[in-house]
């Protein structure tokens, strides 16, 4: 089940699932084929070696967890979904995500405003970074960052890194706004 903190800050970790939860999610992502994504439309030349099995859950609702997102509304993150289906990543020893954002550019008056990354299964070497921020997050611990901002995952040099990643969309703002391409 989802763990819903007292308080919830932009870039902080916190604790999102208890790690039998972890476990259970991998164990139904599992069972979807994963294979090797590309990387559309965030104009960065970057390169992804990971598996991405995309899941709906089983044991809670996707838009559960849009009360996670709406700390942020009020400064200028005004999300009112959440993004379905859930995307799991697997990172083996030498595989990465490499710089990119989770924002498109163009046109669109909605979009990603802010992403949702939970550590599922830890590996030693791999971390979510933006260049503000290195997270290692524990299992079951989660981040919220905007989607606007350059970030990667870098490869584990042993073991699986299994990783949960949602988006919470809506009215792209001025803040939420990437900057060029």
């Amino acid at each position: 089940m989802l763990i819903k903190p007292d308080s919830i800050e932009l870039c902080k970790p916190f604790q999102l699932f208890k790690p039998e939860d972890c476990t259970k999610i991998i164990d139904e992502a599992s069972k979807f084929p994963g294979k090797r994504s590309g990387v559309a439309g965030n104009y960065t030349g970057v390169g992804r070696t990971s598996t991405t099995h995309w899941w709906t859950p089983s044991f809670f609702d996707i838009q559960d967890l849009l009360p996670y997102f709406q700390p942020f509304y009020d400064i200028g993150y005004p999300v009112d979904v959440v993004a379905r289906p859930i995307q799991i990543a697997k990172y083996e020893p030498g595989q990465f995500f490499g710089w990119h954002y989770d924002q498109f550019t163009g046109k669109k008056k909605s979009g990603r405003l802010l992403g949702l990354t939970c550590t599922l299964q830890r590996a030693p070497g791999a971390y979510l970074e933006s260049k503000e921020h290195k997270w290692d997050l524990g299992v079951g611990q989660a981040v919220i960052f905007p989607s606007n901002i350059l970030h990667r995952a870098t490869a584990p040099i042993d073991g699986e890194r299994w990783a949960f990643t949602t988006w919470g969309h809506g009215k792209i703002t001025k803040i939420a706004k990437r900057k060029g391409k």
